[in-house]
């Protein structure tokens, strides 16, 4: 239900149908070229990754670096998913910068809502389901900055602000007329003055 800008939390009632459909997406996925940034990894990742699988969660798919053809630097990490890591454990509740998610299975709406806001950090969170009703009760009770209905965590419109609650935010929406709050100080000024003085 709630993911951050480079992993995710994944909390599920129907889990089944949807851990089908990421593992096809992670097992097809293409990679394209190592970017500078990567170059410069610590390993964090994979690091969390094992201390994860040491804590008895269950890695589903990846959790190693990729090498071979054009990845011999071994700067590429398997698109991961993770089930039974713990709320509250690093590898659910850490940014890790990663193409890492975690699965979660709840038993209902509240425990889902509960398990979404089971972080400190609150960039984006997303739902699906058929119900308005359900859609805008989550919208009403997730913690976070964005929150959509029916569609994907990412992909803010330029023109909203965009920020989130928590250690995900700093009270401040970047993007949008509020931006320009950002890197202003307001003033409130009162002055009275005599035309007939200009």
């Amino acid at each position: 239900m709630q993911s951050e800008p480079t992993g995710a939390s994944l909390a599920f009632t129907t889990a089944d149908p949807v851990v089908k459909q990421a593992l096809a997406l992670m097992n097809d996925g293409k990679l394209g070229e190592a970017q500078s940034l990567l170059a410069s990894d610590d390993g964090h990742a994979d690091a969390a990754v094992q201390r994860a699988r040491e804590s008895g969660a269950e890695v589903i798919v990846g959790g190693e670096r990729l090498t071979g053809e054009g990845r011999d630097s071994g700067f590429y990490m398997a698109p991961t998913l993770v089930e039974g890591a713990a709320l509250d454990s690093e590898i659910a509740s850490s940014e890790l910068f990663g193409p890492i998610a975690t699965l979660h299975r709840v038993a209902g709406f509240d425990e889902a809502i509960e398990a979404a806001n089971a972080t400190s950090y609150g960039l984006t969170a997303a739902i699906w389901s058929n119900s308005v009703h359900r859609g805008q009760e989550f919208v009403a009770r997730v913690r976070s900055g964005v929150a959509s209905v029916n569609g994907p965590t990412y992909g803010s419109e330029p023109h909203m602000p965009f920020g989130g609650e928590g250690t995900s935010g700093n009270g401040w929406r970047e993007a949008g007329t509020e931006a320009l709050d950002v890197y202003s100080d307001w003033k409130t000024v009162y002055a009275n003055h005599d035309p007939t003085q200009v």
